[in-house]
């Protein structure tokens, strides 16, 4: 595989779970979790192509300029870990 692939899939993947740790202590789950893209941004290289992928996925949900991990990215990331 290209290392350049494998970069990227790492990316997604600390995304994910920067997302998860920040929804999991969010003490009101209707508005809370959500993460600034600016702050993601920092986090990996090319973010905004990486939410993009998670968001056309159903994993991420994005309001203004936050985003946070769907129920369905909290179940996929579970279940990348669990196959480890």
């Amino acid at each position: 595989m290209a290392d350049w692939i494998d970069e990227n899939r790492k990316a997604r993947r600390y995304l994910l779970e920067l997302l998860y740790a920040e929804r999991h202590k969010a003490r009101n789950q209707e508005v809370g979790g959500f993460i600034a893209r600016r702050d993601l941004g920092d986090a990996v290289p090319d973010a905004d192509f990486h939410l993009a992928v998670l968001a056309e996925l159903g994993h991420l949900k994005q309001n203004g300029m936050r985003w946070r991990i769907t129920g369905s990215g909290v179940l996929y990331l579970e279940t990348l870990i669990s196959k480890e």
